[in-house]
C-alpha cells in the first residue's frame, strides 16, 4: 500500500513539524508537496487538562477513604473495649456472689486462670 493522501489544511497544520515535510518545502525532494508525508518521529502530545482534576478528585477521595477507616477502626475497637469490660464486670461480681461451698470445692488456680484468660 502506498502513502494516503490527506487534504491540505490538516497536513498543512498539522505536519509543521514533520522533517520530512521541511525536506519537501526546502526543496529537498518532491517540489513542496507534502499531501502525503507521514510523520514518523513525532508523538501525539496527550490532553492533560484532564489529568489534573481527576488527580484531585483521586486525592480528595483516597483522604475521606482514609478518614472513615481511621474512624470505623475507633469505633469498633471503642465497642470491643466496653464489651470487654461489661463482660468481666459481670464474670467478677458472679465470682463474689457464689457461695462458700463453691470456694471449696473449686481450686483457686482454675477459678483465677478462667477470670483472667476468658474474657478475652
Amino acid at each position: 500500500m502506498g502513502l494516503v493522501a490527506r487534504p491540505a489544511l490538516l497536513v498543512d497544520h498539522y505536519y509543521d513539524d514533520c522533517w520530512i515535510c521541511r525536506k519537501r518545502r526546502s526543496g529537498g525532494g518532491g517540489a513542496g508537496v507534502d499531501r502525503g508525508c507521514i510523520q514518523r518521529d513525532a508523538k501525539p502530545t496527550p490532553d492533560t487538562s484532564v489529568l489534573i482534576p481527576l488527580a484531585l478528585i483521586i486525592g480528595i477521595t483516597q483522604v475521606i477513604r482514609g478518614a472513615l477507616q481511621l474512624g470505623r477502626n475507633f469505633g469498633a475497637e471503642l465497642l470491643a473495649q466496653k464489651l470487654e469490660r461489661s463482660i468481666r464486670d459481670e464474670l467478677y461480681l458472679s465470682l463474689l456472689g457464689k457461695s462458700m461451698t463453691f470456694n471449696n470445692l473449686q481450686p483457686i488456680g482454675d477459678t483465677m486462670a478462667r477470670a483472667t484468660n476468658d474474657v478475652r
